[in-house]
């Protein structure tokens, strides 16, 4: 009986799964709930930790993992969405991720993509987040068999976490992309529009925007900087509507 139960609640979240994707690639569903889900990372410590505390029963950063897992899936295009934290039947998140594994892992059948996020700041961040998220990017891309690409999200970026990704990038021929959440909502946004429009963002859209977001031929943190947020907005504003 016990494995009956198993499989069941198995089967029930997988279709629940199913219906999560369709339903997130909805211009009002975007709108309305993720879009303001990801808004209120935007806002002070204390007024995140309020809304947070009023609608769920875990703490901000299970919650911060769990929303832009969502929003990933309302960019469409993958294979599989995968969430490392953990979820329960009806879908609504748990507990965070191990720290042994990256938040989410999006497969794609041209690339894979690492999804990092931290509601840390400041030297904290730099000092928290450096090791786990180099040593995830490498175990993902060792098991992929296509590049592998990994966005760290955070309300703002530290300094010191710009070097190192850029450090680690040029050293060991990495893919790691910070983006800052209001950047990362540019992205959500002109989703939303596109799919107003009987349009939306492609697997290759994606490939090629984090390419041109990469640190290559770059040797400050400045000149990245001015580059992610000029080629974000550029593909902003030139992806149709």
């Amino acid at each position: 009986l016990k494995d009956i139960y198993y499989d069941l609640i198995q089967n029930l979240t997988l279709l629940n799964r199913d219906a999560l994707v369709l339903k997130l690639q909805d211009p009002k569903v975007i709108q309305e709930e993720i879009i303001p889900d990801l808004e209120i990372y935007l806002k002070s410590n204390t007024e995140i930790n309020d809304e947070i505390a009023d609608r769920f029963l875990v703490d901000k950063n299970s919650v911060f993992e769990y929303v832009i897992w969502r929003a990933m899936i309302s960019l469409g295009n993958a294979i599989e969405y995968k969430n490392n934290f953990t979820i329960d039947e009806e879908l609504n998140v748990v507990r965070h991720a191990a720290g042994n594994q990256g938040d989410i892992e999006v497969y794609y059948e041209e690339f894979t993509l690492l999804v990092e996020v931290t509601t840390s700041g400041g030297v904290a961040q730099f000092n928290m987040e450096k090791e786990p998220v180099t040593r995830h990017y490498d175990n993902l891309r060792k098991e992929s068999k296509v590049p592998t690409y990994c966005l760290f999200i955070a309300k703002k970026i530290n300094e010191n976490t710009y070097k190192e990704f850029l450090r680690y990038n040029q050293i060991r021929k990495a893919k790691i992309i910070p983006l800052e959440l209001n950047e990362y909502i540019k992205i959500i946004n002109k989703q939303k529009d596109l799919l107003s429009n009987g349009e939306k963002i492609t697997a290759q859209d994606l490939l090629k925007l984090f390419n041109n977001l990469l640190s290559n031929t770059i040797t400050s943190i400045e000149e990245w900087k001015e580059k992610i947020t000029k080629e974000l907005d550029k593909y902003v504003t030139n992806w149709k509507i």
